[in-house]
C-alpha cells in the first residue's frame, strides 16, 4: 500500500537532488528536510514573537517557574528559550504534514497552528501518532522545494545543471526500458558534425572523344563537399 509519504518521495526525488546534490535519495531527503526544518522553525519563531497572546502565554509559563527570582532579565532569556523550543516542535509537525502530502503556510495563523504550549510535555506522542488530516492552505512540499531551487539558482546555477545531468544519467542507467548500466553523461554523444567529399564523372560526354578531336576538356569530374550537423533538438519551445 502506497502511503502519502512514499508518494511524495517518488514524485519529488529529483527536486531533492537538484537542491542538495547528494549521491543517494536518503542523503538528499535528509539534507532537504534539515534545511526545511530550519526555515519552518525560523518562521514559527517569528509568528510566536509577533503574536501577543502566545508571547504572553510564554511569559506566564516561565514566570510560574522562576517567580522566586523575579529577575526580568532571567525571565526574558528563558522566555526566548521556550519560544525556540515551541517553534522547533511546531516545525517538526509542519514537516510531518508536508511529508504526508499536506500543505503548510509560510507564516502560520491561528487556524493553522497545531501545538499549544501546554502540549509540549506530551509532544512525542503527538508527533508519533496519527494526525487528523484536514484541509490546509499554504505550500506543499514540492512548493517549498521550488522555492529552495529558485534561491539556489540565483547563486549557483552551475550546481543545478550538474545535478540535472546526474539525474538524467541515473534515469538512463536504472529506469528507462532499455537500461544502460554503464552509461556516463560525460561520454554521451550530443552533437555530430560531418563533411562528405563527393566526386563524380560528367555523364553527358566522353573524354576520349574530345581528346580525339584535339579538345582539352580539362577536369571532367565534379567535386563538391556536403556539410551536415546533427544534434538534439529542443522541443520545449
Amino acid at each position: 500500500m502506497e502511503t502519502p509519504f512514499l508518494s511524495v518521495m517518488q514524485r519529488d526525488w529529483r527536486w531533492n537532488t537538484y537542491c542538495t546534490e547528494k549521491k543517494s535519495d536518503y542523503e538528499n531527503l535528509a539534507a532537504q528536510v534539515t534545511a526545511l526544518l530550519a526555515v519552518r522553525e525560523a518562521m514559527n519563531f517569528i509568528h510566536i514573537v509577533c503574536d501577543t497572546e502566545k508571547r504572553q502565554e510564554v511569559e506566564n509559563f516561565v514566570t510560574s517557574f522562576l517567580a522566586a527570582t523575579a529577575n526580568p532579565i532571567v525571565i526574558a532569556v528563558f522566555s526566548i528559550f521556550v519560544i525556540g523550543i515551541w517553534a522547533f516542535a511546531q516545525a517538526l509537525l509542519d514537516i510531518k504534514h508536508l511529508l504526508n502530502d499536506e500543505r503548510v503556510p509560510l507564516m502560520h495563523g491561528e487556524d493553522s497552528w497545531d501545538l499549544g504550549l501546554s502540549k509540549l510535555l506530551d509532544f512525542s506522542s503527538l508527533l508519533s501518532g496519527e494526525s487528523e488530516k484536514k484541509e490546509r492552505r499554504g505550500f506543499s512540499y514540492t512548493d517549498y522545494l521550488r522555492a529552495f531551487l529558485f534561491t539556489k539558482g540565483l547563486l549557483h546555477q552551475d550546481k543545478i545543471n550538474n545535478a540535472m545531468l546526474y539525474c538524467m544519467e541515473k534515469n538512463i542507467r536504472t529506469t528507462v526500458s532499455e537500461k544502460e548500466a554503464s552509461f556516463q553523461m560525460k561520454q554521451c554523444l550530443y552533437y555530430l558534425s560531418t563533411d562528405a567529399g563527393i566526386e563524380s564523372r560528367h555523364s553527358l560526354y566522353h573524354r576520349g572523344f574530345l581528346d580525339m578531336i584535339g579538345v582539352n576538356p580539362g577536369d571532367s569530374r565534379y567535386r563538391f563537399t556536403l556539410h551536415s550537423d546533427y544534434k538534439y533538438k529542443n522541443l520545449s519551445h
